[in-house]
């Protein structure tokens, strides 16, 4: 019983994703490395969740919550759900990508349509940039961003959004 759950946690942590925050998607082969102080998977429903200091790491992508709940049709990634206080999300900078943090007390990763979700006291930071509101959703395809209110009287969208330093050229 042991080794078939390790055989289908291994299926489960090699499935493709898109990467989050206009990162290059990451190859086919990339791995997903899942850590957690308990496991609980259901191969029947294609549903996982990890419960207690879990950590998420795929390529330069790394996501930390107190419980996570991944789910999967076949050997596809669908969604992915975390849960913290808060979730943390961090994607280091590469060739074609900028840094970015983000954090809220809930994320949702939707695998099918690129688009990462974070709610409840949300905050994204890419470079000096920064967008804060009740929810943020962020779509790696497109590369938008749409922030919203909650519903407390006088709650706001916060957007900081500093200009792109020119390369200078030297004095002749």
């Amino acid at each position: 019983m042991l080794r078939a759950d390790f055989l289908l946690l291994t299926t489960l942590l090699s499935v493709s994703t898109g990467a989050f925050a206009a990162a290059p998607p990451a190859p086919a082969a990339a791995t997903i490395y899942l850590e957690a102080d308990q496991v609980d998977i259901d191969d029947k429903k294609g549903v996982s969740t990890y419960v207690g200091n879990v950590k998420l790491t795929r390529d330069t992508m790394i996501i930390t919550a107190d419980k996570m709940t991944v789910y999967r049709d076949k050997q596809d990634l669908k969604k992915v759900i975390a849960v913290g206080a808060p979730v943390h999300l961090h994607q280091t900078a590469s060739a074609t990508s900028k840094a970015m943090t983000g954090e809220g007390l809930r994320m949702e990763y939707d695998a099918q349509n690129g688009e990462v979700l974070l709610n409840d006291n949300a905050k994204l930071l890419q470079e000096s940039n920064e967008f804060t509101g009740n929810f943020i959703r962020y779509n790696v395809n497109s590369e938008t961003v749409k922030a919203g209110k909650g519903a407390t009287a006088g709650e706001r969208v916060h957007v900081v959004i500093h200009p792109k330093e020119t390369p200078k050229t030297p004095a002749p």
